[in-house]
């Protein structure tokens, strides 16, 4: 306390200073209008300012948060349309009564990337859920954008998805405008375009095209987005064009996936075993 007081007292002439400045202060702005306008005009821009920054940075702490439920709500909303559709005879991209009954019996779950690679020949992606969750070897996995890949494996908690950027990984597609069948496959060289396989070269393909899931290995259902046309070369010596696409899906900034289970996919695929 005596340090304090001998403080003070060693600065006596600046903090008396100090105390008629304040005072000055106030006597000006209680009594000139134009001088009390200014300075509360500045401290609410100042207020203004701080308030604003205080909650660009709350919004962004919550942008965790913010992502979960939107993320939620885009799966909840996919399965919603489903059931419009099929309740209302409508399609959904293709012109399919079947489609709608075979999108009726599908679910989504929502799964958070923890893990993702894109720079090698076999790249896998691991989520956040696993076996606990519902998840099961071969279910498929889209994305906002688009197709995403497969689930190889599952523990508890996690499982892990082989990637469209799989050079083993082969994906039925069709062209939107023809529904000519296809094949995509990744070549292994850049993360956004893959390539569309056996088109025969009569078939008429426009650059710009949408190339989408087929809905025939009963993985994913029919019209997912799979790609765009990037590129066709009819002039090589097979008797299919070679179709350059690109990706909807942008793996290098993945976030958040979709897990699509199909109720029955199992009787499904009991009932053609024999055939196969």
């Amino acid at each position: 306390m005596l340090k304090i007081f001998k403080f003070v007292y060693k600065y006596r002439a600046f903090f008396t200073f100090l105390v008629l400045q304040i005072v000055a202060l106030v006597f000006i702005f209680n009594n000139s209008i134009i001088h009390s306008s200014g300075f509360f005009n500045s401290s609410n821009r100042t207020i203004a300012s701080i308030s604003s920054f205080s909650s660009a940075m709350k919004d962004y702490f919550l942008l965790g948060s913010v992502n979960d439920q939107l993320a939620a709500e885009n799966a909840f909303l996919r399965e919603k349309i489903t059931n419009q559709n099929f309740q209302s005879g409508s399609v959904i991209r293709l012109d399919e009564k079947e489609n709608i009954r075979f999108n009726q019996r599908m679910s989504y779950r929502t799964a958070k990337v923890v893990n993702n690679s894109v720079n090698r020949f076999t790249n896998f992606i691991t989520i956040g859920l696993g076996s606990k969750d519902g998840i099961a070897v071969g279910m498929g996995v889209i994305g906002p954008d688009g197709v995403v890949g497969k689930v190889k494996a599952a523990s508890s908690n996690f499982a892990t998805v082989t990637s469209l950027l799989h050079t083993d990984m082969y994906l039925s597609a069709i062209l939107e405008n023809s529904e000519t069948l296809c094949s995509i496959n990744w070549p292994g060289i850049d993360s956004k375009y893959g390539q569309a396989l056996h088109l025969p070269k009569h078939v008429k393909i426009e650059i710009g095209e949408q190339v989408l899931t087929s809905g025939f290995s009963g993985v994913y259902p029919r019209g997912i987005p799979v790609g765009v046309v990037e590129d066709v070369d009819a002039a090589s010596e097979s008797n299919f064009q070679e179709v350059k696409i690109r990706y909807s899906t942008e793996f290098r900034s993945l976030s958040y996936v979709y897990v699509i289970e199909n109720f029955l996919l199992e009787e499904r695929n009991s009932l053609e075993a024999p055939i196969n």
